[in-house]
């Protein structure tokens, strides 16, 4: 069925697609490259030109005709690695959020463990 879709579709067409879709990662490639270098670039962003980029490469790729598979593989890989961007983002968000929330240690607690550990350690030098 998909291909009957591309052999309606006539070479001008396809390759007027092709350009648009080229223009458009062009664009998308002037875009990351005005953003400021460093640090400061938050990683939804990045992902977010990643998926788009994936998404036009797929397009692109679903409309030619030799290496169709290979074309479409390497936007969906594209696409893949900024959601992964996107979910790190997420993560360290929540990581974050969780460890303020979280109570801190106090020294009690500090001076328990130290315990623990110099009983063991008797117990083990006991033993030689």
């Amino acid at each position: 069925m998909a291909a009957d879709a591309h052999r309606r579709m006539s070479d001008r067409t396809r390759a007027r697609a092709l350009r648009v879709a080229g223009i458009a990662i062009m664009l998308l490639g002037a875009g990351a490259a005005v953003l400021p270098a460093g640090k400061t670039i938050a990683s939804d962003m990045i992902g977010g030109l990643l998926i788009a980029a994936g998404l036009i490469e797929t397009v692109a790729g679903s409309l030619r005709r030799e290496a169709r598979s290979f074309a479409m593989a390497a936007g969906i890989v594209t696409s893949l690695a900024g959601l992964l961007f996107i979910l790190g983002g997420i993560a360290g968000f929540l990581a974050a959020r969780f460890l303020t929330e979280s109570t801190p240690p106090v020294p009690e607690m500090a001076i328990d463990e130290a315990g623990k550990i110099k009983r063991t350690l008797r117990s083990f030098r006991r033993r030689r």
